[in-house]
């Protein structure tokens, strides 16, 4: 989900972190998918969200009322959102939503933060799983920001701060919302750390890649008309490589069988002919020895 007015209000020196950069953050959400083989569309928050099973809402700092209700409504009907910090907090006249924060979203996701509290350059919180349902590296950890809050009853802590300026608040939430569920992320994580989680995600919603096991570097896409469905694999990598075997619709290979069939009978035919031809030459051959021979033996 990509949002004109968040990058414009979010990308300056007069926020809470100067270190935030708004399409950084949605383009490594987005790579996190590309790394998990899972085919994205762009959307605006305002769009029809119907039919989509995951929504990736990174970072959306400027939001309406209608878009918030647009995001919930989906989640109800069944859509798996993920939405990370410094979302809802201002409306579309860039006025602070009270209540705390995640502002608007708070309540779709169960959590409540009182205080942010970005980090310093170079500066990082460490993260730990305090779910099965996601299953973090030692190392784990988050830079750039971090919140001071709880979660609500019913909200699924998955992974809180092991120390830092936040450290034992939630850092990862999800909460089951009507049919869906509603998925919070308090920091900007490592990438690791975002796969996990993306992994988690998949499990939850369905959701499983084009084409399962490609390289890395290998992207799979599949576009369906009325008529027919089509699957494009694009090679991003310098040079070639083998993406698993090509498989053939049925009569195809009965078409296949006979063409290979045929093409068996005529060269055992022309291997016949070709027999047929060597015997003729070499008695042709053999004649013209013999001829020359007997003239040889007329002269002397």
């Amino acid at each position: 989900m990509h949002n004109w007015d968040s990058l414009w209000t979010t990308d300056g020196d007069s926020t809470p972190s100067e270190h935030h950069r708004y399409m950084t953050e949605v383009n490594r959400w987005y790579a996190a998918c590309w790394r998990a083989g899972l085919s994205v569309q762009g959307v605006a928050p305002g769009d029809s969200l119907d039919g989509f099973d995951v929504i990736l809402a990174p970072g959306l700092h400027v939001v309406t009322d209608a878009e918030i209700a647009n995001i919930t409504k989906a989640v109800e009907s069944g859509a798996h959102a993920v939405i990370t910090y410094f979302s809802g907090t201002v409306d579309e006249l860039d006025h602070v939503r009270l209540g705390g924060y995640p502002g608007g979203f708070a309540e779709l996701l169960g959590v409540h933060f009182d205080e942010f509290a970005p980090l310093l350059p170079g500066q990082t919180a460490a993260l730990r799983s305090t779910s099965e349902r996601i299953q973090l590296a030692g190392n784990a950890s988050g830079s750039i920001w971090t919140e001071r809050g709880r979660a609500d009853d019913g909200t699924e802590v998955l992974a809180d701060y092991a120390d830092g300026p936040s450290q034992g608040s939630p850092a990862m939430t999800r909460r089951t919302v009507g049919n869906g569920s509603a998925w919070y992320v308090s920091t900007s994580p490592d990438d690791a750390s975002i796969d996990s989680l993306i992994a988690a995600l998949s499990d939850d919603s369905g959701v499983r890649p084009t084409v399962p096991g490609l390289p890395e570097g290998v992207d799979a896409v599949r576009r369906v008309g009325e008529q027919a469905s089509y699957l494009f694999v694009l090679n991003h990598r310098p040079r070639g490589c083998r993406a698993g075997r090509r498989s053939r619709p049925h009569h195809r290979n009965r078409v296949n069988r006979w063409l290979f069939a045929a093409a068996v009978s005529w060269w055992r035919r022309c291997s016949s002919r070709r027999k047929h031809l060597m015997s003729a030459l070499a008695k042709q051959r053999q004649h013209q020895i013999l001829e020359k021979m007997r003239r040889e033996e007329r002269c002397e």
